[in-house]
């Protein structure tokens, strides 16, 4: 439904510590479910819109350096890799969830590399 209420997110964070994942994760999933479930296309949304997501997704602000947002980013994607998760013991099922969030944060840093150069 799009919406997260307490028990499921008491129920993630449980499944999160459990795969050594941080809390903060959830909170980047959490804004990746709400943009997903939004009921708007992504060329409708404003360019202001989809920077605040990305930035959401990344869990980093808009003052970030271009050198430290390319070291979160790194540092997620390092995280969340499917083959790593797999390693870890995360269940096949769950590989398709880890692959989709790779690619909402590869998705997201390219949004603020992208504004950050038009703007320079």
């Amino acid at each position: 439904d799009g919406v997260v209420h307490p028990a499921e997110r008491e129920m993630l964070v449980r499944i999160a510590r459990g795969l050594g994942l941080p809390e903060s994760q959830i909170d980047q999933l959490e804004a990746m479910l709400r943009g997903a479930h939004g009921g708007q296309a992504g060329s409708q949304r404003s360019s202001a819109q989809q920077n605040d997501d990305a930035y959401k997704v990344l869990g980093v602000s808009p003052s970030i350096s271009d050198a430290e947002l390319k070291k979160v980013y790194r540092k997620l994607m390092s995280e969340n890799h499917p083959d790593k998760l797999a390693g870890r013991g995360l269940p096949e099922s769950m590989r398709e969830m880890a692959e989709d969030r790779t690619q909402e944060i590869t998705n997201a840093y390219d949004v603020i590399k992208e504004s950050r150069a038009r703007n320079a």
